[in-house]
């Protein structure tokens, strides 16, 4: 087993608000203002009886009562959201404001886990609970290479950007920017010497292969049973688990 940094990183809910990123209730407002939330009465009234979406979302993904048209309908609107959450963001670190805020949060959190001393001898990690692209876009990539996702092919350039001033803004295209999720993982999780980026609960850009293209995040209720569903999130469980102890 690798030597583990002492020092690791820990994002969760609020850090993309920063840049313009929803919070919850503003989610749960681009959710219910979906055309095809707006066209289905039943999801329409579940979502205002219930404002928290999550615990909305995680109604229909458990009760028979919902069709498999339901499903659909709110897994449209909810990608949607977070499309428009990435688009948020990017505006946020489009302004000068907005750079300036970033380069001051990787100074004085990132910037110490990279340039300590014992980092050249220790594997590094960044664990995220965000689903979000704020730090793909705007990730300072770690010299010799960018930070790695254990368990997934590299994403292309220019994720993970070389210099903080020239951030990844383009626009998110379902084409492009999709990443296929096996469900057959490699024994080493290729961690060792590694600066890793570790994201607890998926991504709203993360597609299940096993799974017919299922999104790839713990989002809705029964959190601990879709992890169990994901060989990749076990294993990420597990990752932040040994690090930690």
């Amino acid at each position: 087993m690798p030597a583990f940094d002492k020092h690791v990183i820990l994002t969760g809910a609020g850090l993309s608000r920063n840049w313009g990123g929803y919070l919850s209730s503003e989610m749960w407002g681009a959710i219910l203002s979906h055309p095809g939330i707006e066209a289905r009465d039943n999801l329409r009234e579940l979502l205002l009886r219930e404002t928290n979406f999550e615990s909305a979302l995680g109604e229909v993904q458990q009760q028979a009562r919902y069709e498999l048209q339901d499903r659909k309908a709110m897994q449209d609107a909810v990608r949607a959201a977070f499309e428009i959450h990435d688009q948020n963001i990017c505006q946020g670190l489009a302004s000068a404001a907005g750079a300036n805020l970033w380069e001051d949060f990787i100074q004085m959190t990132i910037r110490p886990l990279v340039d300590g001393a014992a980092s050249a001898e220790t594997t590094r990690f960044v664990f995220t609970l965000n689903q979000d692209l704020l730090m793909e876009r705007a990730f300072p990539r770690c010299v010799p290479a960018e930070p790695n996702l254990p368990g997934l092919v590299p994403m292309g350039s220019p994720w993970f950007p070389n210099e903080p001033a020239k951030l990844h803004l383009r626009a998110f295209s379902s084409a492009q920017d999709i990443i296929t999720v096996p469900g057959d993982l490699p024994a080493d999780m290729g961690i060792e010497g590694q600066f890793n980026f570790v994201k607890l609960h998926g991504s709203f850009n993360w597609r299940s292969q096993t799974r017919d293209g299922e999104d790839l995040m713990v989002i809705g209720g029964a959190k601990a049973e879709t992890i169990k569903r994901f060989p990749l999130l076990v294993q990420y469980l597990k990752m932040f688990e040994d690090v930690l102890h």
